[in-house]
């Protein structure tokens, strides 16, 4: 399963869904997981629907996004492209969010988890 992170130094979530200019973007399984990317944004003088879909594109095919906050505009948008938005607070330890969430996806994952993992296996 691929997972986004808003992150500016790669080791932490640390900015808004609104302020993002990078996503890291791992693959996460069972048996463990691994960076896949970086996607930069250029927000430049961008206006906001223009911005609001240049980051939609850049995590299309993740199953989740995890950010210190987003918007309700860009959470539905999120969601209308089958992408579960996360808020979790500010600092939070990437390589620790990501073992808790490859350890839940190895053992009984939360109903949640289980729903959006099931949804990726349809058209």
């Amino acid at each position: 399963m691929k997972i986004a992170f808003v992150t500016s130094d790669l080791a932490h979530i640390n900015e808004s869904f609104g302020n993002a200019n990078q996503f890291a973007i791992f693959d996460v399984e069972e048996e463990g997981f691994s960076l896949a990317k970086v996607v930069e944004i250029d927000g430049g003088n961008t206006a906001k629907a223009e911005r609001l879909q240049a980051k939609i594109e850049a995590v299309q095919g993740c199953a989740m996004l995890f950010c210190h906050s987003i918007g309700a505009e860009a959470a539905a948008a999120m969601v209308k492209h089958r992408i579960h938005p996360v808020k979790l607070g500010k600092n939070v330890e990437l390589q620790n969010l990501l073992s808790t969430i490859q350890k839940a996806l190895g053992h009984n994952p939360p109903p949640w988890i289980r729903k959006i993992v099931s949804g990726q296996s349809r058209p």
